[in-house]
């Protein structure tokens, strides 16, 4: 069972990932809006950062344990 202060903290990290999300999309637009507007010919540059992005947040999930359901914790 966990107490209040902890339940605080776990509240707090869990606003702070969503905040995180929140970073991640909108950056993945802005970026992809930049790539659109001024190289479409080119290679799709952001996939980088989207990627790499997107793995540390799913580590960072992972951490927090909010990916229990895919990978259960014994």
């Amino acid at each position: 069972m966990l107490n209040e202060e902890e339940v605080r903290k776990r509240i707090k990290r869990l606003k702070q990932f969503y905040v995180d999300i929140i970073n991640f999309l909108v950056v993945t637009v802005i970026l992809t809006l930049i790539w659109f507007t001024f190289d479409k010919t080119g290679t799709f540059w952001p996939k980088y950062v989207i990627l790499i992005w997107g793995i540390l947040l799913v580590f960072k999930a992972y951490r927090m344990r909010l990916l229990y359901f895919i990978f259960p914790r014994s």
